[in-house]
């Protein structure tokens, strides 16, 4: 049995050059873009201004003097708490 030892011997890489890559992937992002964004226009222009049920809720749950209520204060301060403790990456 003989054994070829290929450690020393340049393999070139086969298949479309890296900038012929890059640019059919740029193609098709542009085309998906396009359409989220006209995806997006749509949806904008379809909803009103302003949800005025949404408004007389906020301004309900800001005249409370309930809102937010104590466990959600207390929740919050716990997961600042434990995220202060915890290293920055």
């Amino acid at each position: 049995m003989q054994v070829n030892n290929i450690s020393s011997q340049v393999i070139e890489p086969r298949g479309p050059e890296p900038q012929e890559m890059a640019r059919a992937v740029r193609v098709d992002q542009d085309k998906a873009v396009f359409d989220q964004s006209r995806n997006l226009n749509q949806a904008l222009s379809a909803s009103p201004e302003v949800r005025g049920a949404e408004v007389a809720r906020a301004q309900e749950l800001i005249a409370s003097v309930k809102y937010p209520p104590d466990e959600v204060i207390r929740g919050i301060a716990q997961l600042l708490a434990f995220t202060k403790d915890q290293p920055e990456s």
